[in-house]
């Protein structure tokens, strides 16, 4: 994959559209915000550790928003054994340092994560501004965490409904939304990529899930038993921190706010 989205990188970067010029499967904003990066270097293989460093710090960022996320509700050590659980995941583990949209796409979900607590605190619009942009470039880097949004609109819909979220703040908040993808969607028309994308995105990526057979070596692995023990561990620890003093987690929660 990384092969694949550098070489996308540098069509871009001299030119070409994706979808109608080279095929790609994935949404493009990876791409064209690597494209000057991998301009500069794409006669050089240091390329390669240039944008898997960059890919780590993405990496580290996303587990700095968690621990944060975690401190709404847990205490640091609650954190700590999130962040123990996030990283004894094989597939986490494998992805961490690879230029590949996945990456940046669980940074942008976790920033919007964190954001949305932040206004659940405090009510200020553009916290929840912030958490909608993110939850969008989430997708713009890998359109497969649409699955995961459904369940985060689900949620936004229960706070509406409990008044936790105000109907204006999320209106307000879901404009930049529509004019984000208003936009993207009109560049795909400009450019003459839309039923290409269209078709590449969704049609052939269903196709897929029928004519392969994919991540049987993940779900199948040894190791895979121990994050199960790990979130039971997580769920018990949280229970019995919470029976010793739900006063102290409330001191604690917005501590890094």
């Amino acid at each position: 994959d990384e092969f694949e989205h550098l070489h996308a990188s540098w069509l871009v970067s001299v030119g070409k559209m994706p979808y109608r010029d080279f095929f790609e499967h994935h949404n493009p904003l990876l791409w064209y915000l690597s494209a000057p990066i991998v301009s500069l270097f794409y006669d050089n293989v240091i390329i390669f550790y240039v944008m898997r460093a960059i890919s780590t710090l993405a990496s580290l960022a996303t587990i700095w928003y968690m621990y944060k996320t975690i401190l709404f509700f847990g205490s640091k050590l609650c954190g700590w054994l999130a962040i123990a659980l996030y990283l004894g995941n094989i597939i986490t583990a494998y992805n961490f340092y690879q230029f590949r949209p996945d990456v940046f796409m669980n940074l942008c979900f976790m920033v919007g994560v964190y954001y949305c607590f932040c206004y659940l605190q405090d009510k200020k619009t553009t916290a929840l501004i912030y958490s909608f942009l993110a939850f969008t470039l989430s997708v713009l880097f890998l359109q497969k965490i649409s699955l995961l949004l459904m369940a985060v609109q689900v949620i936004i819909l229960w706070q509406l409904i409990r008044k936790q979220m105000t109907i204006k703040a999320a209106v307000v908040a879901s404009v930049p939304v529509l004019l984000v993808m208003c936009a993207f969607v009109a560049f795909l028309v400009w450019q003459g990529a839309l039923l290409q994308y269209v078709e590449l995105n969704y049609r052939f990526n269903q196709a897929m899930i029928y004519y392969f057979e994919r991540g049987s070596f993940w779900y199948q692995h040894l190791w895979f038993g121990i994050y199960g023990a790990a979130l039971v561990a997580a769920i018990v620890l949280y229970k019995k921190e919470n029976e010793i003093s739900n006063t102290n987690h409330s001191n604690n929660s917005f501590s890094f706010y």
